[in-house]
């Protein structure tokens, strides 16, 4: 627990809001889609390869392996992990009035919603999970730009969550990175870091 509590103290995901600009995400030239990620579990600035845990027709979503191990341990004992979460959005998802990325009061509150919503291509954030009480929660909701780099910080949930109460893009993303999760300590086990 203290290893996490010092990577989310040091890590690039902490400092992005007071930090615009920075860089979290390397978008693939061809088709946009996370190439590289600077994983917010490192313990050093560190870019991987997303592993892809959900996709359907307006988003992608990606954690990275750095997050998968710092987590192992405490998963194995407690069923509890944390990962850095990175969405990647698809074609006119983020500026779509009605059943886009943003709630319609939330387009009205923005004057320049628009355009704004052009620059966003990407979101990560902290995602909590309890898989013993079946719950979630989502914290440092974080929107990036086209290019992968700090555009905006979004409200922080910090609500935990049961499992049925998610979306059912949420549950399946939650559901694919448990079972990542429970292969990592099966690795981990084999490998002798147990």
């Amino acid at each position: 627990m203290l290893r996490i509590l010092f990577l989310i103290l040091i890590s690039p995901l902490a400092l992005c809001q007071s930090i615009p600009g920075l860089q979290f995400v390397k978008p693939n030239p061809n088709d946009g889609r996370p190439l590289l990620v600077a994983t917010p579990c490192a313990e050093e600035e560190t870019w991987e390869i997303p592993i892809r845990v959900y996709a359907d027709a307006d988003k992608e979503e990606f954690i990275d392996r750095s997050c998968l191990i710092a987590s192992a341990h405490r998963f194995d004992q407690t069923g509890e992990f944390m990962v850095g979460l990175f969405f990647y959005y698809k074609r006119d998802y983020p500026c779509r009035k009605k059943d886009g990325l943003f709630p319609p009061e939330a387009q009205k509150a923005v004057p320049t919603f628009s355009q704004d919503c052009k620059n966003v291509g990407y979101k990560m954030l902290w995602l909590v999970v309890d898989t013993r009480a079946k719950l979630s929660r989502a914290t440092k909701n974080v929107f990036l730009d086209v290019n992968g780099s700090h555009f905006a910080s979004g409200p922080a949930d910090n609500k935990w969550w049961p499992f049925d109460k998610l979306s059912p893009s949420a549950r399946t993303a939650t559901q694919n990175i448990t079972r990542t999760m429970q292969k990592e300590v099966q690795y981990e086990k084999k490998s002798g870091r147990f």
